[in-house]
């Protein structure tokens, strides 16, 4: 079927059809499998995983660390979390950081880094350190940035702190240049920041993702590590196997929702506001994408259904302008 958006009032047409199921998914709330344990009123919650690696949850932002018989490897630094990643760690340890992992550059996962030991090791793919450095030349007040990593890879990095092992791969762009697979082989935990968020949709305009094609591709590549145990960077919960498995499946529905969108939806030039048309055009896709996602189900599956229209905004407009979408 085709939609022409000339055709459907404003999209009244398309809007009545859905607009009650997509309301009362909003409405329902968060599926149970969303749902994570309870924040203590200091504000975080730090938990043993296994084999000295700890996550830290705060303010929806998630982070591990490690302890090692030399000192501690500190991933990260959510603003978020901000001084009480420091009061989460002396918790459970005396060892002070000596280490310290960028997963990325963006500053609501690593805004807080000063709050480490200035001649702790900082560690991050070459790409994250670029962009640091970059900022820190053009800032007029360079405080406000976290340190410049003095440790870079291009690849891989074996990071081995006592009786600690880190592995960081670097498997190309995905959610943001540099982003990095930060994985503990004994402890079989994987951390992979801002591409899957167990139980829940992935964040508005699925999270910011600066190629498509790299955030689909990077579900596979998560699968080929054994481990037990993920961790996403966000909202409530540890994350296994399985729920990269169902966001997988998520995304693919999605992708295939954004194609059919572009196909059933016909761009019609009704005024002399070309930006008006495309607009337009691009809300029925939009609506239509929504109809579909919103007969898989996937509103009772996952947390946070309110994202979903934004999902579907960038599907559709990767699918429209990235060649490696557009053809798979």
């Amino acid at each position: 079927m085709i939609i022409s958006y000339s055709t459907i009032h404003s999209r009244t047409a398309i809007s009545n059809s859905f607009l009650h199921l997509f309301t009362q998914a909003v409405i329902d709330g968060i599926p149970n499998n969303a749902k994570g344990p309870a924040i203590p009123a200091k504000g975080y919650l730090v938990q043993h995983i296994r084999g000295g690696v700890y996550w830290l949850i705060g303010g929806a932002y998630q982070t591990m660390f490690m302890v090692s018989n030399e000192g501690v490897i500190a991933i990260d630094a959510p603003p978020a979390i901000g001084k009480n990643y420091l009061k989460a760690i002396s918790e459970v340890t005396d060892k002070v950081v000596t280490h310290v992992v960028y997963s990325h550059d963006h500053l609501d996962h690593i805004g807080s880094a000063g709050n480490f030991p200035k001649d702790a090791v900082y560690v991050a793919h070459r790409l994250v350190a670029k962009s640091l450095s970059v900022a820190k030349a053009a800032a007029q007040n360079t405080s406000s940035l976290p340190t410049v990593p003095s440790r870079t890879f291009r690849k891989k990095l074996l990071l081995i702190v006592g009786n600690q092992t880190l592995h960081l791969d670097y498997h190309g762009i995905n959610h943001s240049p540099g982003n990095t697979f930060i994985y503990a082989p004994k402890q079989k935990v994987l951390m992979l920041c801002d591409v899957v968020y167990p139980g829940w949709f992935p964040f508005d305009e699925l999270a910011y993702a600066r190629d498509i094609a790299g955030f689909i591709k990077a579900h596979d590549t998560i699968l080929t590590y054994d481990f037990q145990t993920f961790i996403g960077g966000h909202v409530s919960r540890l994350g296994t196997r399985r729920d990269v498995e169902v966001q997988k499946d998520y995304v693919s529905d999605l992708h295939s929702a954004a194609h059919q969108a572009l196909n059933g939806t016909r761009l019609a030039h009704s005024s002399i506001d070309s930006w008006k048309d495309k607009t337009e055009f691009l809300k029925a896709a939009e609506q239509f994408c929504l109809k579909i996602m919103l007969r898989k189900n996937w509103t009772k599956k996952l947390g946070g259904s309110s994202i979903l229209p934004s999902n579907c905004h960038k599907m559709i407009m990767a699918t429209r302008i990235e060649p490696l979408v557009a053809v798979t």
